[in-house]
C-alpha cells in the first residue's frame, strides 16, 4: 500500500448529519470494524448502553489486536462489524453526533475508532471532539471531493 497521509478532522467543523455522512464515507471506503468505549460512572447504572449493545450485538466479533488511539498503544480490544445495522445503534450511542457525548450522565459512549482491514482508518477523541484519519491518496482524493474537512495538524490528538 502507498504511503498513508494522517489528517485531523474537529468537531467545529462537523455538525452531527456531516460526522454521519463520514462515518458511511469510511464504511463506502472499506471500513470493516469498529471499537468503542462504553464509559460507566462509579455506582451509576449502564441503562444508556443498552440500546446500543442490543441494537449491536449481533455484529459483535471476538477481541482482536488494534490500536487504541484513546491510549495510544495496540491492544486487545471488543470489537463489532461495521454495517447497517451497527451505523444505526452508533446514532443511539452518540445522540449529538460523533465528536459530542454527555459527561454528566450516568454513562455514554466515547473514542470511537474505526477500522479497515486491522488498520485504524478513522479515530476520534471525543473529549477533545478531535480525531485523525489515516489516508492512502485515492482516500484523500475522495475525502475532499466529499466536501469534508480536514487539518494538516491537529491541537490534542496525534497518530504515531
Amino acid at each position: 500500500m502507498s504511503e498513508l497521509h494522517v489528517v485531523h478532522v474537529f468537531g467545529s467543523d462537523y455538525a452531527p448529519e456531516t460526522g454521519w455522512r463520514l462515518l458511511q464515507w469510511c464504511a463506502d471506503r472499506g471500513a470493516t470494524d469498529f471499537n468503542v468505549h462504553g464509559i460507566i460512572c462509579d455506582g451509576r447504572g449502564d441503562e444508556a448502553l443498552k440500546p446500543f449493545d442490543r441494537l449491536a450485538e449481533a455484529s459483535r466479533l471476538d477481541p482482536a489486536p488494534r490500536k487504541d488511539l484513546s491510549h495510544g498503544d495496540v491492544r486487545e480490544l471488543e470489537l463489532w462489524s461495521l454495517n447497517k445495522q451497527t451505523l444505526d445503534a452508533l446514532r443511539l450511542a452518540f445522540p449529538q453526533g460523533l465528536f459530542d457525548y454527555n459527561p454528566a450522565a450516568d454513562a455514554w459512549f466515547e473514542d470511537l475508532t474505526v477500522y479497515r482491514s486491522g488498520e485504524l482508518l478513522l479515530g476520534i477523541i471525543t473529549h477533545e471532539a478531535e480525531g485523525v484519519l489515516r489516508l492512502s491518496p485515492s482516500d484523500l482524493s475522495s475525502f475532499r471531493s466529499a466536501g469534508f474537512v480536514a487539518q494538516a495538524q491537529g491541537k490534542w490528538v496525534a497518530y504515531a
